[in-house]
């Protein structure tokens, strides 16, 4: 039995309009799975703190395909619509508020798509499971509970990209079946990262916690092993106004910084893209000074393609 009561009735995953992407039998054409559960994008003011799964601010795909296409090329993907705390709720409550509701709906809803792909789309293939921010939190509820209870699904994850929320040294000695990435090859745990630069070495908040652990997304090492911008196989930045695509070399370097548990960028050239620039004053008050939250998969979008394309490898010489 799960730890947690399952909070009101489960959105139907049989209703195709619940799904974004949700490829037919003939269409799973890969080896790998990739169930992506998408950050923060409801934002409804008149709504509740918790969003309907028809809110049409929630159901802004742009970012989430674009954080897909890192995986699409040999997975396929599947992208569930699921209840999530509004983005204007996060500006008023207390991170542990927060934690709070996402353990209501969005958790009952996060479960009820796990259900489904199981009986109804996996057909025994391993898969990745993959989420920004909030969705990144919505991974380690399903890590914590859910995969506690569901052992046979969970040996078949090669991978947790749970990116933009810090996962913490609490949480991991919690839950001792969730293991924290190590290098560049270990399958079966949780890669996590919190880009920011320097300026905020003193914030936490909403995503940076005391306590967080993290992996370089260069080099992946979680020790302090300066990646320069030049060992950083490309940058993807999206144009969030016509969802346009550039494709940036040498743009952002990375380090660990290991009190924090975060990976700091320092490259001059990066500074534009951070958070406080592209959202306003409020993302300062939530992120920090120099937060690039918006930027935790786009300055590191091809590691982070040849790194999945290698946990992969490594699966199935362990799993046949």
């Amino acid at each position: 039995m799960y730890k947690y009561p399952i909070i009101g009735i489960p959105t139907d995953y049989s209703e195709t309009d619940n799904w974004h992407r949700c490829p037919n039998a003939d269409e799973r054409t890969q080896k790998v799975d990739v169930i992506y559960f998408v950050g923060t994008s409801a934002a409804n003011p008149e709504g509740g703190d918790i969003s309907a799964i028809d809110e049409p601010t929630l159901r802004m795909p742009m970012m989430g395909d674009f954080e897909l296409s890192i995986f699409e090329p040999f997975c396929n993907v599947f992208f569930p619509w699921w209840r999530q705390v509004d983005s204007t709720a996060l500006y008023r409550l207390s991170p542990e508020a927060v934690d709070q509701l996402q353990y209501a709906e969005p958790r009952t809803d996060v479960y009820a798509v796990m259900d489904y792909y199981f009986e109804h789309l996996n057909d025994g293939r391993p898969y990745i499971l993959v989420g920004h921010s909030q969705g990144a939190r919505m991974i380690s509820i399903l890590l914590e509970d859910y995969m506690a209870v569901h052992q046979e699904r969970y040996k078949k994850m090669i991978a947790a990209y749970r990116i933009g929320d810090g996962l913490t040294k609490e949480y991991l000695e919690k839950n001792p079946h969730v293991k924290a990435a190590q290098s560049a090859e270990d399958t079966g745990v949780c890669i996590s990262w919190n880009t920011e630069g320097p300026a905020n070495a003193s914030h936490y908040g909403l995503i940076v916690r005391p306590g967080c652990v993290c992996i370089n997304p260069i080099n992946w090492k979680t020790d302090e092993t300066y990646a320069s911008a030049k060992e950083n196989l490309g940058s993807v930045i999206l144009n969030m106004m016509d969802g346009t695509t550039t494709t940036v070399k040498n743009l952002a370097d990375a380090r660990v910084d290991r009190k924090r548990g975060t990976v700091v960028v320092d490259s001059e050239e990066c500074r534009k893209y951070a958070d406080a620039l592209a959202w306003g004053e409020e993302a300062k008050a939530l992120f920090g000074p120099e937060s690039y939250h918006g930027c935790d998969f786009s300055f590191f979008y091809y590691n982070i393609r040849e790194n999945a394309k290698l946990r992969i490898k490594k699966w199935f010489e362990k799993n046949g």
